[in-house]
């Protein structure tokens, strides 16, 4: 798309122009540059795109159970795409909240010093 725009901008600005190399060349100059620039532009955005998959895939593989209790559908659309997380997923514990989140506790102690206000919820 980009390089057809580029070419389209080439074309309208120097089709009438007398000298055939400049009304063949700059148009065709100007779709490589589109091209170009198309394909940087995808390529940034594709990478963001696949750090959100393999972030996906990270955390099910980190810890299941949480993906089975915040995102039951993407959970069992994930399970059912390769043969072997089936097994995975009959494996996969209820996910539990009942003590919060123990893995960060928060330190209380010594925060009113550095001007830090905490909230125990």
């Amino acid at each position: 798309i980009t390089a057809a725009i580029g070419y389209g901008i080439g074309w309208i600005f120097y089709n009438e122009d007398p000298d055939k190399e400049i009304s063949e060349g700059i148009p065709a100059g100007l779709a490589v540059y589109g091209a170009v620039a198309g394909l940087i532009l995808c390529i940034c955005v594709l990478t963001v795109v696949k750090s959100g998959i393999v972030s996906i895939f990270v955390c099910f593989a980190e810890d299941p159970a949480a993906m089975k209790k915040n995102h039951p559908e993407e959970f069992d659309t994930l399970v059912q795409s390769h043969p072997n997380f089936d097994g995975m997923a009959e494996n996969v514990p209820n996910y539990d909240y009942d003590d919060g989140n123990v893995s960060a506790p928060i330190n209380t102690t010594n925060n009113a010093s550095a001007g830090i206000d905490l909230v125990e919820v």
